[in-house]
């Protein structure tokens, strides 16, 4: 069981509506990332920042190191809600590429293979009736091929543009780094558990320490199974605000120990944090390089993906 810690650090805060429109972590497949756009104004807690996160995974058998695996992940959002994933790999030095813009209404990816992007436009949701839309298959790395566009004013799903756009505010509640505790840990431990099998649970409260120059409070949870011993430890520092408070994880450790004497490590730990408006041209294609733009296909509804999107009648 493995997820990232590195990935919007700060997320989204929605104050007044029925429905919340959320941020979340990413993946190890980015096609998770959510980003909704909204007709009306809402009131957004964007934190800007900018971060670097080191991955290391080590294999061990009968205690000998079998395989050892690394990545670094450059993570920056701004506070427009624009969003960029770089992942290099040390080794070959070769780098992926994904920015989402909500206010372009796009997706963009490239690489440091050649010199070739390639922008997902989103559609625009069409006013009065719901709209169904694709994209191409010749483009399915995009992890959203089909999908439902509610009337143009309504809420819409991450690929559908509300009628020309979004429109947000930011909170006047000022965000600040205040200090996390245990209890906030613990229910990131809460999501880590075996389906089946499980013969010892143990949680512990590992105190707090500096990471990054951000106080952070740290939990450990020790499961025994009949298939090995799986730990889970976090390290929480902790954003606060008038309206919203939300945990970081600066260093995360999950160490899978199989019977049979095999042993998989991953360790997750942000080198590099800042909380500051990120540089726009970050969120830019490099001018050498040549855009193809792609944009999604309408289709008839009963096509689509029946549970994508719940839509609203107009």
């Amino acid at each position: 069981m493995q997820g990232k810690i590195c990935g919007l650090l700060a997320l989204v805060a929605v104050a007044g509506l029925a429905s919340p429109v959320l941020g979340q972590f990413c993946n190890e497949d980015n096609s998770s990332f959510k980003v909704t756009n909204l007709k009306e104004p809402t009131r957004y807690i964007l934190q800007p920042y900018s971060s670097e996160c080191r991955n290391t995974s080590i294999r061990t058998a009968s205690n000998k190191v079998i395989d050892t695996s690394e990545e670094i992940e450059f993570d920056a959002w701004d506070s427009k809600g624009r969003y960029l994933i770089e992942l290099t790999n040390p080794g070959s030095g070769s780098s992926d590429y994904l920015v989402i813009d909500p206010v372009a209404g796009s997706r963009t990816v490239w690489n440091t293979g050649n010199n070739l992007a390639t922008t997902l436009q989103f559609p625009t949701a069409v006013p009065g009736r719901k709209s169904c839309w694709q994209v191409p298959q010749v483009e399915g790395q995009w992890g959203t091929t089909k999908g439902r566009c509610n009337p143009a004013g309504h809420i819409q799903p991450p690929f559908c543009k509300s009628g020309g756009g979004t429109s947000t505010t930011n909170s006047t509640g000022a965000l600040r780094v205040v200090e996390a505790g245990y209890e906030a840990c613990r229910k990131t431990l809460s999501t880590n558990s075996l389906a089946a099998g499980i013969l010892e649970d143990k949680e512990e409260d590992l105190g707090t320490k500096t990471i990054q120059g951000f106080e952070t409070h740290g939990c450990r949870k020790t499961t025994k199974s009949a298939t090995g011993t799986y730990i889970w430890e976090y390290w929480l520092a902790k954003l606060d605000s008038a309206a919203h408070s939300t945990g970081m994880t600066l260093r995360s450790v999950q160490d899978s120990q199989i019977i049979g004497n095999i042993e998989v490590k991953n360790v997750q730990e942000i080198t590099n944090l800042r909380l500051e408006e990120p540089d726009p041209a970050l969120f830019q294609v490099p001018d050498s390089y040549t855009t193809n733009i792609v944009e999604m296909q309408e289709v008839p509804c009963e096509q689509s993906i029946p549970h994508t999107v719940s839509s609203p009648e107009p």
